[in-house]
């Protein structure tokens, strides 16, 4: 299936590119492949074939080595070969099941409460804001400014 697209890709290109889809396909795999490997420069190179050197003696180790490494007591590797397809199907079917159920959205919206809680705890102010302080209301008025004695009438006193 992939390789008829491929090739409708290649007739559409070599036989129609002043099409609008022609254009598109020439930028997607012409254009923009080219520009990218473009970009290529030796380090890259260098480290790829390191990458392919260290995988290469990691899988030979692994067939000479392994099993004398699990007798040795790394057991703990061993879980590796014990996973197959069942294990694989189990968790996809639990997955499926979890969605279908709303399990996975009821958790989801008990963790995204949990954790607005943990952040209005954690960023609450240790004292109220500005906005939020109220100001005592005053019972009484406050006492007059006056710095004349009491009992003292200056409008008569002459």
């Amino acid at each position: 299936m992939l390789e008829l697209l491929i090739c409708a890709a290649m007739i559409i290109l070599l036989a129609w590119p002043e099409t609008s889809v022609g254009k598109l396909l020439h930028c997607m795999l012409v254009l923009r492949p080219a520009q990218k490997l473009s970009q290529i420069r030796m380090a890259h190179v260098a480290f790829i074939l390191l990458l392919a050197v260290v995988t290469v003696a990691a899988i030979a180790f692994a067939r000479t080595d392994g099993p004398f490494l699990v007798a040795q007591g790394a057991e703990g590797l061993a879980w590796f070969a014990t996973v197959d397809i069942a294990t694989y199907v189990d968790v996809a079917v639990l997955a499926l099941v979890s969605v279908a159920s709303g399990v996975v959205s009821w958790v989801l919206k008990a963790g995204s409460r949990g954790l607005a809680r943990l952040r209005r705890a954690v960023v609450r102010p240790s004292r109220p804001s500005a906005a939020r302080r109220r100001r005592p209301k005053r019972l009484a008025p406050p006492p007059a400014n006056d710095d004349d004695p009491a009992g003292i009438d200056w409008a008569t006193a002459a």
